[in-house]
Parts: C-alpha cells; structure tokens; sequence
C-alpha cells in the first residue's frame, strides 16, 4: 500500500476500537509496527463447533466437546520504504474443550484465512477509502458482526 506504518496502526487501533477488540499493551510493539489484540470470545454452546471449523482447521474436531470459541489478531505493518508499508494479518483460533486430566483447555487451530481476509479487507478499504468488503448489503464497512 501507498500508506506509511504510522497511518496503518492509527487506522487499525481506530478500528479495533470501534469493534471492541482490546489491545493486549504487553505483547503490542507499536515503534516495531506490531499490534496484538486480547483474546475475543465469539462462540459458546451447541454451535461452538461449527464458528470454529468456518475459521479454522481444529485438531481431532469431531471427538471433540468444544465448550468455547475464541481468537485474537495478530496486525503488522512492515516498511517497505519512507511512503510504502505492507500489511500482514494473523488470526489465531482457539477452542476450549473439557480434558478429563487437566481440566478445561485451549487448543489451537489452523486458520484457514477467512477472518484475515475479512480484516485485511476492512483495514485496506478504511485506508484507502474504497468499499473491499465482498458483501454488498450496506454502506457500512464489517469485521465479524462489528460496524465500523
């Protein structure tokens, strides 16, 4: 993108916190053009299962009880030059599930990109001020279930 570093992350820590996703400070290294979020919880119940395999290749899915969704974005903005950045997004998918010998744990997914590109989207077409998004429903941009 024609954009530099500092206007990727101001744009993405806007968007973030229209939709509610925390910033986790200890991880984040914004002078290294790195944000993370805190983890966001986006299933729980009968239908965790299915939210977990429309983002992510889940280990051992179908013997499984999964009990909880949940993922949180990793957003770098890497400098190509003093006016040019690129954009790199990495979502990691977490499912709770009950473990006999160890209580509750969470395990990691495969992603499959579908909440990368969703992000990628929404930031690229935020900054750049053009409509990315891949449903046409209405004017407002989306990640997930948040308008921004």
């Amino acid at each position: 993108m024609s954009v530099n570093r500092e206007q990727i992350l101001q744009t993405a820590r806007e968007v973030l916190k229209s939709c509610s996703m925390a910033l986790d400070e200890t991880l984040s290294k914004p002078n290294e053009g790195k944000l993370i979020t805190k983890p966001v919880n986006f299933s729980r119940g009968v239908t965790t299962r299915n939210d977990l395999e429309y983002l992510a290749t889940m280990p051992a899915s179908e013997v499984r009880n999964w009990l909880q969704g949940r993922f949180f974005i990793e957003i770098s903005a890497l400098p190509l030059d003093q006016k040019r950045s690129q954009l790199f997004v990495a979502a990691h998918i977490q499912g709770k599930t009950a473990d006999p010998g160890q209580g509750t744990i969470w395990i990691e997914g495969q992603s499959n990109g579908r909440l990368e590109d969703e992000i990628i989207r929404g930031l690229a077409g935020k900054i750049l001020g053009i409509d990315l998004s891949l449903k046409k429903r209405s004017a407002s941009r989306r990640i997930l279930n948040c308008e921004y």
